[in-house]
């Protein structure tokens, strides 16, 4: 997750009654630890910001700065970043809104959102990796813009891509019969397909010869959590078993 050392921030309008631009859905998961893993994690990589408030189910960051243009000082600038994390059931609905408002010397105020809802997603699903098994194609797309669709820059030495015998240079001109053309930063980032499936996905391929339709089941990445979980897990029967102390099975 490196979104905001990257890109510009934005932040929320205060008197905004939608606290999310953005969610996603984290499966089996507590929000009271999820909003914590979210906490630790972004403001390890973004110091400069200051924790405003914490509820159970909204955090809100933020910072103040000169607004310039053209080493002119106009006014000031206050960006705030929102989290949210809502249990639904077993899993968490995670969220984040951010704005710009600035606030110029004439009195003008301009509210500006700095990033789309993709890019959002993108953003959140960096802090899903740690919770939820991903899934992979085995193959990396180029990073240039294609007219027919998204190149396949390279094809794993494993994996269902490499499996099926697809080609690196080949072009996926469709993924489950919707067109990628000008989707490049979707595929790239695991939205399109949705990389937290499981589920066979249809590719439409074209090579050098031919165009053909491949049918893919991808192969789990277990996140961290699950580890995490399966060694708890473990833990507690060996501790039932008095096989270890109480001590050691708190630290998992």
């Amino acid at each position: 997750m490196k979104k905001f050392a990257l890109m510009a921030m934005g932040m929320l309008l205060a008197a905004s009654t939608c606290y999310a631009d953005a969610e996603i859905v984290v499966n089996d998961v507590d929000a009271a630890y999820l909003q914590k893993y979210v906490m630790d994690n972004f403001y390890q990589q973004n110091t400069h910001y200051t924790l405003e408030s914490r509820t159970a189910e909204k955090v809100t960051y933020f910072v103040s700065k000169p607004l310039v243009k053209k080493d002119t000082v106009l006014g000031k600038a206050r960006e705030e970043v929102i989290f949210t994390t809502v249990q639904k059931g077993d899993d968490v609905v995670l969220g984040i809104k951010h704005h710009s408002i600035n606030n110029y010397r004439d009195g003008k105020v301009e509210t500006v959102k700095l990033s789309d809802d993709v890019e959002d997603k993108v953003f959140l699903n960096e802090y899903r990796y740690f919770f939820n098994d991903s899934y992979s194609f085995g193959f990396t797309p180029n990073t240039k813009a294609n007219k027919e669709g998204v190149a396949i820059l390279s094809v794993y030495g494993f994996g269902p891509m490499h499996d099926a015998g697809i080609q690196s240079g080949s072009v996926i001109t469709a993924i489950n019969g919707e067109s990628v053309v000008g989707k490049l930063y979707e595929v790239k980032y695991g939205l399109l397909p949705d990389q937290f499936s499981g589920a066979p996905v249809t590719f439409t391929i074209k090579s050098k010869n031919s165009t053909k339709d491949y049918t893919l089941t991808p192969t789990v990445r277990e996140s961290k959590y699950t580890k995490i979980k399966e060694a708890r897990a473990k833990a507690a029967q060996e501790r039932k078993a008095g096989k270890r102390g109480i001590e050691s099975w708190l630290k998992l």
